[in-house]
């Protein structure tokens, strides 16, 4: 029997990311970031024989209200410049998980070490017993990161690391959007390197 197309090239890409209030399962996303691109067909020199032309539909970004404060870790409130007065309109995280299924509606999840700010993304659907609308798709840049500049003088493969190689400006590491919107340029570069 055949399966269905997952038309994985035909659906928006999600350039996503997430911060959270510490880096254990009993931690909580505390910050959504995400760039909207399409990826019609055309003749785009960026990748050649009629790729696609990745132009960026939507930016969004949104501050949730941890439910469990007492949980956080120090350390990764500190990473991401929380602060009361920078949360103050925070919102409940269905509320942020039902914006965020509009905006990723049918799309591919896309980002840097994307497994942990996907896991994080099911098991808070789950919990919240929210269906997502992203398709069960997923792309890591930074695997792509290490396949094509592995022969490199690179030796973290952090995102900090791949941002300077590519000259790429990094202001805002460790904010959602800034971190979504700097994914999406790597994303570029990497498209650019012949196989």
């Amino acid at each position: 029997m055949d399966k269905p197309s997952t038309k994985i090239k035909e659906r928006p890409l999600i350039f996503v990311d997430l911060e959270f209030t510490g880096l254990e399962f009993q931690h909580e996303i505390i910050q959504i970031g995400a760039v909207v691109v399409s990826q019609p067909a055309s003749t785009s020199p960026l990748v050649g024989r009629g790729g696609p032309n990745f132009q960026i539909i939507k930016e969004w970004e949104v501050k949730v209200k941890a439910q469990h404060m007492e949980k956080a870790d120090p350390e990764a409130l500190k990473i991401v410049g929380y602060t009361d007065e920078k949360w103050k309109n925070a919102i409940d995280i269905r509320s942020a998980l039902e914006k965020f299924n509009e905006i990723a509606k049918d799309g591919v999840i896309i980002g840097w070490n994307i497994a942990m700010d996907f896991l994080f993304l099911k098991k808070t659907y789950a919990q919240l017993d929210l269906k997502p609308t992203f398709h069960w798709q997923i792309i890591d840049v930074m695997s792509m990161a290490f396949l094509k500049l592995y022969k490199e003088p690179l030796t973290e493969f952090r995102m900090s690391e791949i941002t300077e190689y590519f000259k790429i400006k990094n202001d805002k590491h460790h904010d959602a959007l800034a971190d979504a919107i700097m994914t999406f340029e790597i994303y570029l570069k990497l498209c650019q390197i012949s196989q």
